[in-house]
Formats: C-alpha cells, sequence, structure tokens
C-alpha cells in the first residue's frame, strides 16, 4: 500500500496577530510550493523529514521530533491506526538552511492530519471536522500557540478569509480580484512562536485590545471584498495598523525595500514580525531577488 499527497505553502496578507483572537480576521493565501507525504504499510511508525539540506529520521519509541509530536496528537484523537513509514519533503519550503517563510509547519500538520485519517480508513466520517483536526494537532505542537490561518489557508487552498477562535473558520475569497503578488526576503528568520509570546505579553499589560481587533477587521474586511484600486487602500490600512502592533511589542514590522523595486509597487511585512516581505502592483513585479506568487490549489492526493 502506498499513498501519497500534497500541501501548498500559506501566506497571511493581513491580520497579524489579530487571527489569534476569538473573532479576529485575517485574509490568507495558499500558494506553491508544495509539501509531500508518502506513506508505505510498515509494522511501526516512522518519519523520514527531508527539510532543505537537512534530513530528519524518527522511528516510533524514540524521542519525538515535531512531525511525530503531531502524528502521535492525531493517534491519539483517532484511535488505533495502521502504522506507516512517512517520508515528508518540504525541502521547496527552504532556501538552503533558511525557512523561506511559507508555513511548512502548518503545511505539516494539515498532510499528517489528511494522510493519518486516510491509513485509519474513515475519512467520509471524519471529513467534516479534519480541518480543525489539523489545527489542534498543530497548536498542540506549538505549545498551544498558533491561529490556524496557515493550517487552513493550506487545506483549503487559494484565497480566503479567516476567522480565529477555538474553532475557527474558513470563507472562499475570489483570488481573481487580486493584484500581482510577489515576496522577497527580510533581514533574518523570525519564529512565530517568540512573536506570540510578545503579543500575549503586550496584550496582558492592557485593560482591552477591542480596538485592535475592530480596527483590523475593518482593515480585513475591505481587503476581502476589494480590488483595483481599493485592494491597495484597505492593504495600506492593514500594513499600517501591522508596523504600530509590531512598534507595541518589539518585533518590528518595518522591512528595507528592494533597491530595484519600482516605487510605485506596494510592500508590506508578512506574518509575524518581517521575515518577508509581499510586494503588490498592477502588473507582475520582474525583479531580481522577488519570486512572482502563484496562487495554488488545497491538499490533493497524487
Amino acid at each position: 500500500m502506498t499513498l501519497r499527497l500534497s500541501v501548498p505553502g500559506n501566506i497571511l496578507l493581513a491580520g497579524e496577530y489579530a487571527v489569534l483572537e476569538e473573532g479576529g480576521m485575517g485574509a490568507a493565501l495558499a500558494i506553491e510550493p508544495r509539501l509531500t507525504i508518502t506513506a508505505t504499510s510498515a509494522e511501526r511508525w516512522s518519519i523520514e523529514g527531508r527539510l532543505g539540506d537537512a534530513t530528519e529520521l524518527w522511528k516510533q519509541g524514540e524521542k519525538p521530533t515535531f512531525a511525530a509530536t503531531i502524528l502521535q496528537f492525531l493517534l491519539d484523537r483517532f484511535g488505533a491506526v495502521n502504522p506507516a513509514r512517512l517520508v515528508i519533503d518540504s525541502a521547496a519550503f527552504f532556501d538552503g538552511g533558511r525557512k523561506r517563510g511559507f508555513g511548512s509547519s502548518a503545511a505539516l500538520a494539515a498532510g499528517l492530519t489528511a494522510m493519518t485519517a486516510a491509513l485509519r480508513r474513515n475519512v467520509e466520517r471524519l471529513a467534516g471536522s479534519l480541518a480543525v483536526a489539523a489545527v489542534d494537532a498543530h497548536r498542540h505542537a506549538q505549545a498551544g500557540r498558533g491561529s490556524g490561518y496557515d493550517v487552513m489557508a493550506s487545506w483549503y487552498g487559494r484565497y480566503g478569509l479567516f476567522t480565529g477562535g477555538a474553532v475557527p473558520s474558513w470563507q472562499r475569497l475570489d483570488a481573481s480580484r487580486l493584484p500581482a503578488l510577489a515576496v522577497f526576503q527580510g533581514p533574518a528568520s523570525v519564529d512565530t512562536t517568540s512573536s506570540i509570546a510578545l503579543y500575549e505579553q503586550w496584550k496582558a499589560a492592557h485593560d482591552s485590545t477591542d480596538w485592535f481587533i475592530a480596527e483590523n477587521n475593518a482593515a480585513v474586511g475591505e481587503l476581502a471584498s476589494a480590488s483595483g484600486e481599493g485592494w491597495f487602500f484597505a492593504a495600506e490600512k492593514a500594513r499600517d495598523l501591522g508596523v504600530i502592533m509590531g512598534r507595541a511589542i518589539g518585533r518590528p514590522a518595518e522591512l528595507p525595500r528592494p533597491a530595484e523595486l519600482p516605487a510605485h509597487v506596494f510592500v508590506k511585512a508578512l506574518g509575524a514580525g518581517n521575515e518577508a516581505g509581499l510586494a503588490a502592483s498592477t502588473s507582475p513585479v520582474t525583479v531580481p531577488g522577488v519570486t512572482p506568487l502563484v496562487v495554488a490549489e488545497g491538499l490533493r492526493w497524487e
């Protein structure tokens, strides 16, 4: 028996930190490249992970890796599952030894959830809750942290409106409304978990963050329904709010603008910090170091 699936990467266009809150909204996108998982029958569980230039090996009974932690959570939730040898290839999510910031761990959680359910052979019964189970598994592996926007973007694919909470939701948006999008690397890698911890510390020090959620949801709601010039106006509001929050928590959301990027191209940081930048324009951007984005379909069996 051999099963194989692939899961796209993801980015958060707007909604940084607000997506962590109940009712906090974000606009997210599934993008190429894709992570693949291949399962073959085995007597015991094992995982071979291909992470850029590195390879990570795990066998049942050993100290769990990140992937094995997700797998064990899923086994506990789903019950007895036929064991398998899993080969996970996420090399395309790395540039040498550095992550590209395309949500590889969320894609991993989505893929492992679908694969584990398929190996248990009751996917139809579980189908309605699988995306949420993938979010729960990802949160578990990150010590309870994480909104789930990235898992759902990779699961459902293309462009969507995410609403955060204990049980998050995803609403498909029209990707044809988007301008030409591209990404570029920021100054350095940013650890998302530590960024979330900084936000939580800031939140604990304030009586109310309702103003932040309200401002964010207004900007994201506008972005979700906008097209043409209206999209750029809404994106600018979201960017400015992200900069304000980044300064407040001590995790800057400003980033250097690529020197060759034309002045008319809109730029904003992506995600929790300035690990990666988004470039948006009415026409495709062809500048060295700036990579055009390809909108991707969601999780699929191959």
